[in-house]
């Protein structure tokens, strides 16, 4: 994904926090998806995963994480 998408772990980071609460039908509202709508609800939420080491169990930190995660393992 950070591969393919221009902004790559930049766009992953910011899609993964960019929802801002509006709903229509089925679609949930994105500014950083194109045409701004899409069938994915939000998939973070804050305090969903215990970190052991102490770092802020925040959507920030773990759509920071995800995008990380996916950046490297995309590296070849």
């Amino acid at each position: 994904m950070t591969s393919v998408r221009h902004g790559g772990a930049r766009y992953v980071r910011s899609l993964l926090m960019g929802y801002d609460g509006q709903v229509n039908g089925t679609l949930h509202h994105n500014p950083y998806f194109p045409g701004g709508w899409l069938a994915m609800a939000p998939p973070l939420a804050e305090g969903a995963v215990p970190y052991t080491d102490g770092s802020p169990t925040t959507v920030e930190q773990y759509a920071t994480d995800v995008a990380t995660f996916l950046q490297w393992s995309a590296d070849p």
